[in-house]
């Protein structure tokens, strides 16, 4: 969650156990079984600050169905309002005819589907505001969560997924989702409780690799600072290690940490098997501020074993 210690609910805890015991792995693996629920996120006019979705539905039944876009995001235990960031949004049939829809209240658009058996909405998401809780899209960079991005439908919410990236400018994809097999730039969630504690980072980034217990671990780096690339590594792995051994487990497979550094930022929000991290980009100047950065770093890894 964001950078600062506060007791949660049991039933957030109970929920986060169980999500660990499902943490997505980098490894390739199969398309999921069940409703096909496909998402495509592209990024064709970046300095527009939309980001264009579209969901193909298959196999759900019924006459009609209901999309619903999240208000909060895992982590971040707060009404949000993604919502309100969605604009454009239309359906149709295989064939592309259009489909009636409506939105029939804040977060919810019902789309009157006829029973086919496969259709598809699409809608833009306009992604200007970094935080670890956010989207942004610019010429630079995309940074989303996905529960502030895509809507599931009503009663599917267990149900498997794939996110298929177009990213801008053939810039770099990394997300704790792991890829399927022989399908490029698309991932799979085995249902959207995973899919949405995934965020994901799209740009030229920086990446410094380190194993622990055999664990892949990466931490992806987009923005400039006046950081020691070999201190970084060092300091970030003598941290999950030093966890690791506390905690006596890795519930995971791999793990990333995605980097922002900018001008004036700051907090990290912990995820299944990632995290996203805000950091000054020159407050590693002194000592003061890499122990700064020691802390954040800490703080959010911790969180697999208790948020």
């Amino acid at each position: 969650m964001m950078y600062r210690a506060r007791k949660l609910p049991l039933v957030f805890q109970l929920a986060t156990v169980l999500l660990l015991a499902c943490s997505a792995s980098l490894a390739q693996t199969s398309k999921p079984d069940g409703q096909d629920i496909a998402f495509t996120v592209s990024m064709s006019k970046p300095q527009t600050h939309l980001l264009e979705v579209e969901m193909r539905i298959r196999d759900v039944p019924g006459e009609a169905a209901i999309l619903v876009m999240p208000v909060w995001t895992p982590g971040s235990y707060l009404v949000r309002e993604f919502e309100r960031h969605v604009q454009d949004f239309a359906a149709a049939d295989q064939s592309g005819h259009p489909l009636e829809w409506e939105k029939i209240n804040k977060d919810s658009w019902r789309v009157k589907t006829n029973g086919a058996r496969e259709w598809r909405a699409t809608y833009r998401v306009y992604a200007n505001e970094l935080s670890v809780r956010t989207n942004e899209l610019n010429s630079d960079h995309a940074f989303w969560n996905n529960a502030a991005l895509l809507m599931y439908p009503d009663g599917f919410i267990k149900a498997p997924s794939t996110l298929r990236i177009i990213p801008a400018a053939n810039w770099k994809i990394a997300t704790g989702l792991p890829l399927i097999s022989g399908e490029k730039n698309t991932f799979r969630a085995e249902n959207f409780d995973i899919l949405y504690d995934s965020p994901v980072e799209c740009s030229n980034f920086k990446e410094i690799d380190f194993a622990v217990k055999g664990a892949p671990h990466r931490i992806v780096i987009d923005g400039e600072g006046n950081y020691d690339p070999a201190r970084l590594r060092s300091v970030v792995q003598r941290i999950v290690e030093a966890e690791v051994a506390m905690m006596g487990e890795i519930p995971y497979h791999d793990y990333t940490f995605i980097l922002h550094l900018r001008a004036n930022t700051g907090g990290g929000l912990e995820h299944l098997n990632s995290t996203a991290l805000g950091f000054r980009r020159f407050n590693f100047a002194t000592e003061r501020g890499w122990q700064s950065f020691y802390g954040l770093v800490a703080h959010e890894f911790f969180h697999l074993w208790n948020v």
